[in-house]
């Protein structure tokens, strides 16, 4: 399933914390409803300044894991809601296609690597 969204990844928030944030919350809420064997892919849609923050509102807090949460349980739902109400195509009409793209990067990597 593709979610995608325009939100920044920054809920949690704090620069010392690793999270996947209310992205992660998505995905579990999805793979709850979906099983556990569902591919849950999110495309971060167009944003700039774009954050969960009211900010007519400076008195609610819309951060921190609790809000993560409820901000990942809200938008998994409505990407369940399409997905329910959706008509979905056999396989044999679904095609893609792939290739390999190689580049040689010149060097980029190991003068980056110095400043690592």
């Amino acid at each position: 399933m593709l979610v995608n969204f325009a939100c920044h990844a920054a809920v949690v928030g704090g620069d010392s914390v690793i999270s996947a944030d209310y992205l992660g919350a998505v995905r579990d809420t999805i793979k709850k409803m979906m099983g556990q064997d569902t591919v849950v892919l999110f495309g971060n849609g167009a944003c700039g300044d774009v954050c969960q923050i009211d900010v007519e509102n400076p008195n609610r807090s819309e951060r921190g894991h609790k809000w993560r949460a409820r901000m990942g349980l809200a938008l998994a739902c409505e990407a369940l809601k399409v997905v329910a109400a959706a008509d979905p195509l056999p396989p044999e009409h679904i095609v893609y296609q792939s290739r390999a793209i190689y580049y040689d990067s010149g060097g980029i990597r190991d003068v980056w690597e110095e400043y690592a």
